[in-house]
């Protein structure tokens, strides 16, 4: 029987492609690949709904779904990314530019399905572990563990993912890992808890793809090889911390010391390494 007495849920949804040729480079699509998540107590979850419809009153008569990429006015997605980081959360990031697959030392492991998406969740998940772990001294219901919920994704088994998750838990605690590498928390993380939800049946699956599509924007050139920033520099506030530095922790960017020159994330640097 799965233990629902959990303290938070975190909902987890990305923005761009994770699509990769055979050689590492991107498949025409996104030259970033984004992975985030809002993490909110449990007492909080059930409040989402009137949230995102408060949203999207102010935004549209009509919408009641939820996301930015469908949003045409940029006044409605600053509002709508402004709006989402002043819910009582905590979100998390991990970007990854496909320069750090074409440079990987065995990127031939990411030509198997949903390798490089399992490869960003388990960052997330470590990331998430952690950040609830600091909450939980603020939040003492429950048990202290964390319901994750993905936004569910074509082609993706979660039965598979769960197995994957099991077998870095025995992994870890077959062989101790030293205390200063980072590592899943697996008194936080339970993989049962683990599911799948359609974007729109969940307001909280909506809600975290603001996040994403926020810190994507940051990150990924238009065609005028700009980026825009504007949409993350709003959750800097509520962005996970650890000694109040957030790159690396709730803003991670996967093997950023191989990437060009032009391809580094400059104004998110701007905001975030403080």
């Amino acid at each position: 029987m799965i233990d629902q007495n959990y303290s938070f849920v975190a909902y987890i949804d990305e923005s761009g492609c994770d699509g990769l040729n055979k050689d590492g480079t991107k498949n025409g699509a996104s030259q970033w690949f984004v992975l985030s998540a809002l993490i909110v107590r449990k007492s909080l979850d059930p409040e989402l709904p009137r949230t995102r419809d408060d949203i999207l009153s102010k935004i549209s008569r009509q919408r009641k779904i939820l996301h930015m990429k469908e949003l045409k006015k940029e006044d409605h997605k600053l509002f709508v990314a402004k709006s989402v980081s002043e819910i009582p959360s905590r979100c998390i990031s991990i970007l990854s530019n496909k320069h750090s697959i074409i440079n990987a030392t065995r990127k031939d492991l990411f030509d198997q399905k949903n390798t490089y998406y399992n490869y960003m969740a388990r960052y997330l998940i470590e990331r998430i572990s952690g950040c609830c772990s600091q909450l939980r001294s603020i939040v003492p219901e429950g048990n202290g563990k964390v319901k994750i919920i993905f936004s569910r994704r074509g082609g993706m088994s979660y039965t598979d993912f769960q197995a994957y998750l099991n077998k870095l838990k025995e992994e870890d605690l077959r062989t101790p890992i030293p205390a200063h590498i980072p590592k899943i928390n697996w008194n936080i993380i339970d993989i049962d808890l683990i599911d799948a939800i359609p974007h729109s049946k969940r307001a909280g699956l909506q809600l975290v793809d603001t996040v994403a599509y926020s810190f994507f924007k940051a990150v990924e050139k238009n065609d005028l090889n700009m980026v825009n920033a504007s949409y993350a520099r709003f959750f800097e506030k509520n962005i996970y911390k650890v000694n109040q530095q957030s790159l690396n922790y709730g803003l991670t960017i996967i093997k950023s010391n191989v990437l060009p020159e032009d391809e580094k994330p400059k104004d998110l640097y701007e905001i975030y390494k403080k």
